[in-house]
Parts: structure tokens; sequence; C-alpha cells
């Protein structure tokens, strides 16, 4: 995913949730946002999208749909 981190969310101690398919932010100290995560993470499960249930997550993934169907193809 291309979720781009800003010095803000550096300094707030804040990076990307480790499932592959997971767009959410989570505190350095946290292993993952969600159990959904971290059992998908464990047992390698391949998604296409995150089921994590959060609603950023949610948001992002939407985002990043439009974007890669705005460009153009190669």
């Amino acid at each position: 995913m291309g979720l781009a981190m800003n010095s803000a969310m550096v300094k707030e101690g804040l990076r990307k949730c480790p499932h592959e398919s997971c767009a959410c932010l989570i505190y350095r100290e946290q292993e993952y946002c969600s159990a959904h995560c971290s059992i998908a993470t464990h047992a390698e499960a391949s998604e296409i999208e995150c089921d994590c249930g959060h609603h950023n997550c949610a948001l992002e993934r939407a985002r990043l749909r439009r974007q890669r169907a705005s460009q153009p193809p190669n």
C-alpha cells in the first residue's frame, strides 16, 4: 500500500499496521491494529482488502482505489 508517512506521524510515534493489506496507523508500541490483522499476518493470509473493521482503513482503501482508477493505463 502507498500510505505516505509524514513527519508529524513519525513525531507522534505512529507507523502503519504490519498487516500488508491494512492501512491503519498504530502507535509504535502496538503490534497490530486488531486481532484480525494479527491472525491474518501470522497465518500468512493473502487478502486483497483488509477486513479489520476500522473506518479509517476502509476510507484509505477507497481513496487508493479512486487514485488507481484515475491513472491512465500503461
